[in-house]
Formats: structure tokens, sequence, C-alpha cells
């Protein structure tokens, strides 16, 4: 995916903009808009802009960044299980239509543990 950049006046835009909104979502072309010289707006997919917000939102949430380090040093480290493992736990306790297939091939991935009352 090639995410290329490109800084263009209000007045260049208005004639152009069906053309950069599909380049926005089909290249994922950003467009940075200005107006007298200065940045005004920024042009991007939909769903990039969904995924930044995304992220800001994990970000900000001080306990789920602790949980998210915590996993990734028990990988680190050799824990964790696999995901057909997982899978497997999932189907038992629910009526989930998730696979219950199991391969050694699969990568390891770490299922968080339950916080209780830690908040």
């Amino acid at each position: 995916m090639r995410m290329a950049s490109e800084t263009i006046s209000l007045t260049e835009l208005r004639p152009r903009l069906s053309e950069l909104v599909e380049r926005a979502n089909e290249r994922y072309d950003r467009f940075v808009i200005t107006r007298h010289g200065r940045a005004e707006a920024v042009l991007l997919a939909s769903d990039e802009f969904e995924g930044l917000l995304e992220t800001i939102e994990i970000l900000s949430d001080e306990t789920l960044v602790k949980r998210l380090i915590e996993a990734e040093e028990e990988l680190e480290t050799g824990g964790g299980a696999a995901l057909g493992e997982i899978r497997s736990a999932v189907s038992e306790t629910s009526s989930s239509p998730l696979s219950s297939s199991s391969s050694s091939a699969e990568p390891a991935v770490v299922a968080p543990k339950p916080s209780l009352g830690e908040d």
C-alpha cells in the first residue's frame, strides 16, 4: 500500500475533488489542503481515518496499553497459546462459529488475562 502525501491549494482542489477522492480511496494518497499558503485540512481515505481514530482511542486507554505491553512481553518470553488452542477454548465455552482446528504451524498469540477489578 503506497501512501503518498501531496500538498494542494483549495483553489486547485475544487475542480479535481472527485479525482483526488478516488486516489485517496484507491491508492491511499493523502492530500494536505492549503488556503493562503497555510495547511487547513487533510483529505484521506475514510478507512484510514477510522484506523487513526481507533489507534488514538487505544493509545489513550492506559489500562489497554499496559495490557498490550504485558502481552508482547509474554510472547517474547515464550508465553501465549497457539491460535488453534484459543479457538478450541472459545468454541468449548460458547456457540462461536470459530473453527476448532489446530495446527502447529499457526502463530502463537496471547489471550489477555481477564482483569478482576484491577481498574
